[in-house]
């Protein structure tokens, strides 16, 4: 008989469920004469000889007659709310530091992220549920209560898993286990070859322990999220399209005559790589040659995409385009240095010279003021 305790307390029956990211959740049902007050706060869930921290969910714990119940959830810090904080590191944020912060604001040893991300010098986290930071990464809650930056690291099916029936459709595996199954976990079996457990739901009482794992033929998941989260993800998708909702980060690659940018997307995404795409500036009249490598905003207006925004790079040339522009606190028209002008103030300027001369010479500050007309 398998061996369940909630810290001393004994379970009849342990519903675990390890989705591929995230927290795992343990349904624990436990007999009400035995309990007295139900454990609260920070306990272990003991299954055969594997200890797992956790947290109790208040939230779905509780007795109703002869039942008594208790939602055991690992990485349950992730679930609480944090407030706004602002990270500044002129040489970037690193997203360790973000998540360590946050995990210690929530009561959640620091992760273990094995290849963290350089974000920007000015970082901005949200207020809303600290798993928030999480958001765009892979990562799970262990086993022993750490949270995992990454996937999960593929391990050969243990010899005390069998597999009593396949589904090929769903690719959804039943099996028979009193040890703990977890995502990474690989299935090899000549009756459908090689499966890779994604998801995990394994319950443990009366009738023995049995499983239901739903995985994937690919090694590496390209989508490492919960089934529910991708069910919701894909109709979202289809639905609302948010990828053409948001501004994209785009390098420029070249810019043709017209001033048309030939852009390549920053990120592999649902957008692809665009050209030509046309420039509002955000003011009109203005023109740039812009700076090849720097990185603009694209917006998709009825799917057409349009630069919008640019970074703070120096372009190569800038022009303005008005009927009459003004300079200074005292809003005086510059007059721009048209071919026919230079000729006049040239002339004008030699034939001053020649009575006093010397005497025409601009001051050297004037190169400065200069406009030029296209």
């Amino acid at each position: 008989m398998t061996t369940m305790l909630v810290n001393d307390l004994t379970a009849l029956s342990v519903m675990l469920t390890i989705p591929s990211s995230g927290c795992w959740v343990a349904e624990v049902d436990v007999d009400p004469s035995l309990a007295g007050v139900l454990p609260s706060g920070k306990v272990t869930l003991k299954i055969q000889e594997q200890i797992l921290p956790c947290t109790v969910d208040p939230a779905g714990s509780g007795k109703f007659g002869e039942k008594a119940s208790l939602r055991l959830v690992g990485g349950f810090g992730w679930m609480k709310p944090v407030l706004k904080r602002d990270y500044h590191n002129p040489a970037g944020v690193l997203s360790s530091s973000v998540f360590s912060t946050t995990a210690a604001e929530v009561g959640e040893p620091p992760p273990v992220d094995a290849s963290p991300e350089v974000l920007p010098a000015h970082y901005v986290r949200g207020a809303g549920p600290a798993s928030r930071v999480l958001s765009g990464r892979s990562w799970f809650v262990d086993l022993k209560g750490v949270t995992q930056v990454g996937p999960h690291i593929p391990t050969p099916a243990s010899p005390g898993v069998t597999i009593v029936s396949y589904d090929p459709l769903t690719r959804t595996v039943q099996a028979a286990s009193d040890e703990i199954i977890t995502p990474g976990t690989i299935l090899t079996d000549a009756r459908f070859g090689v499966l890779h457990v994604r998801d995990v739901e394994q319950s443990w009482g009366e009738g023995g322990a049995r499983a239901t794992l739903f995985c994937s033929t690919e090694a590496v998941d390209p989508n490492p999220m919960g089934r529910l989260a991708k069910a919701v993800q894909g109709f979202v998708r289809a639905t609302v399209q948010p990828e053409f909702l948001q501004l994209h980060k785009y390098t420029v690659v070249s810019q043709k005559p017209d001033g048309k940018l030939i852009l390549q997307s920053k990120v592999k995404g649902p957008v692809p790589d665009v050209f030509p795409v046309s420039v509002w500036p955000g003011m009109s009249g203005v023109r740039a040659k812009v700076l090849p490598s720097s990185t603009v905003l694209v917006a998709f207006i009825d799917h057409e995409p349009i630069v919008v925004g640019f970074d703070d790079s120096t372009p190569l040339e800038l022009s303005l385009d008005a009927l009459k522009v003004s300079v200074g606190l005292g809003t005086f028209p510059v007059l721009m240095a048209t071919p026919a002008f230079l000729q006049w103030i040239t002339a004008v300027t030699t034939a001053i010279n020649l009575l006093a001369p010397g005497s025409a010479t601009p001051p050297v500050d004037m190169a400065s003021t200069k406009l030029f007309a296209s």
